[in-house]
């Protein structure tokens, strides 16, 4: 059994890595260039509004307030960085229906908010089952498959995380486009992304607290010797939204999740990577990724999400990064 997780997490991780350095279709790329990007934005669900009214705990107007922040959200990210392709509209789900049609196949790209509901619950006489992801999917109409999907870790979004993701879905797309054959080794284009790296000794990191172990955050003064500041996501997305050529900023995403069992007991983990960005214009400079291991061991262990956190030897890897020259730290 161990074994078995053990591969299925180096399959993730591997082809999460590979996705982000592009390997998808030329051909859909170079059509999603060509043909207007359609963002579909939240409405009401009857289903929903039904079962909130029947709870005592949810609120309607939180609700209808989630939806307005979400497509108020979508349309200042999308406008403010989308640039792949010349035509941009931003439709509902029941529009989606008429564009989504074998007469319209491959004339429309298209965005849109994936939830993959999982059971967050846990008990020690329960599975605790899946956790509820946040897929936002890129595709092209009359096709299944997504061309790319992007994990992130909310389901609601501001401006800031939908320009980052919007940011992440282009360099996915131009990557693939410049590498056309998609001959090029993994090495090959993992060194090509942390080629960029020396940058950020030129840059102040921001950090956030949030995403920093104490440990890290007690000793980074002693490790890191660049600039830079532990602080708060508002900073960091004022950054990201100003396209601040002076700040380079962590970001960790979940990049998968996997499942296995502990014992009697059947666990679920996510997977994340930590990269540290431009704010200039939202290219990865260089990334840690969670190493190839299972979900044995402790309770405790098992359920603690892979590289959620940065750790003082996750911040070693990316000074490292930044000079190769450096033996030993």
């Amino acid at each position: 059994m161990k074994k078995s997780i053990l591969i299925l997490l180096f399959i993730l991780t591997f082809n999460h890595i590979n996705a982000q350095l592009g390997f998808g279709k030329i051909e859909d790329i170079n059509r999603i260039k060509e043909v207007p990007l359609l963002v579909i934005l939240q409405e009401k669900s009857e289903k929903t509004i039904k079962k909130i009214t029947k709870s005592k705990k949810a609120d309607i107007n939180q609700y209808y307030s989630d939806i307005e922040s979400f497509n108020t959200a979508i349309r200042d990210g999308f406008e403010n960085s989308w640039v792949f392709s010349n035509k941009i509209k931003f439709i509902t789900t029941k529009e989606l229906e008429t564009y989504n049609s074998k007469s319209n196949k491959r004339k429309y790209a298209y965005f849109q908010l994936l939830i993959d509901e999982g059971d967050d619950g846990f008990s020690l006489l329960e599975s605790k089952g899946l956790i509820t992801t946040y897929n936002y999917a890129l595709y092209l109409t009359g096709q299944k498959k997504p061309v790319y999907s992007y994990m992130y870790s909310s389901n609601l979004p501001n401006s800031a995380d939908f320009k980052f993701i919007s940011q992440q879905i282009q360099n996915y797309l131009v990557g693939r486009e410049k590498l056309k054959s998609g001959k090029k080794s993994r090495k090959e284009m993992v060194a090509e992304f942390n080629k960029n790296a020396h940058e950020i000794k030129n840059k102040t990191l921001l950090l956030n607290k949030e995403d920093l172990t104490e440990n890290l955050i007690d000793e980074i003064k002693n490790i890191y010797k660049y600039d830079y500041k532990i602080t708060t996501k508002d900073e960091i997305d004022k950054a990201i939204l100003n396209n601040d050529e002076s700040i380079a900023y962590l970001k960790v995403v979940p990049m998968g999740q996997a499942t296995g069992s502990t014992g009697p007991i059947k666990v679920s983990k996510l997977l994340f990577l930590q990269y540290i960005m431009d704010a200039k214009n939202g290219q990865i400079l260089t990334f840690i990724r969670p190493s190839s291991m299972g979900l044995g061991g402790t309770l405790g262990t098992a359920l603690k999400d892979s590289k959620s956190k940065m750790k003082i030897k996750d911040l070693k890897k990316i000074i490292k990064a930044i000079n190769p020259q450096i033996s030993e730290l």
